[in-house]
């Protein structure tokens, strides 16, 4: 898809690690914002915002205080930051989430190509 779509590089927008990985093992020239990353959301992504493991998922997000506000501040500026890069591409790809209907709204003009993908099902 890279040399269909005329692309000289891909940015990649990603929390974990495997994923950036993976990118990098399949295209050329794959380019990112390097972040502290995680290698899975059920293990990590949750885990190292707070303080309290083994509580419930909702206790995680409902007790201010086990929460580590400074890396949830971390990541949300980061991610913002991805979400403007990605809308200066020329193509875009992305799950069907909140950014990837973001970023298409950051843009002045419409992207050259741009798709869904939902499970790894084009949409």
């Amino acid at each position: 898809m890279q040399k269909e779509w005329k692309c000289e590089s891909i940015f990649v927008s990603s929390l974990y690690t495997p994923t950036i990985d993976l990118f990098k093992k399949e295209f050329e020239s794959v380019k990112y914002i390097k972040r502290r990353r995680v290698n899975s959301y059920q293990n990590d992504a949750v885990d190292d915002l707070t303080s309290c493991h083994g509580n419930s998922f909702y206790d995680k997000y409902t007790k201010a205080e086990g929460l580590n506000i400074l890396l949830w501040r971390e990541r949300t500026e980061t991610y913002l930051k991805e979400l403007y890069f990605l809308s200066k591409c020329s193509c875009f790809i992305s799950g069907k989430s909140s950014g990837g209907f973001i970023v298409p709204l950051l843009r002045h003009d419409e992207f050259d190509h741009i798709m869904y993908l939902d499970n790894l099902n084009k949409h």
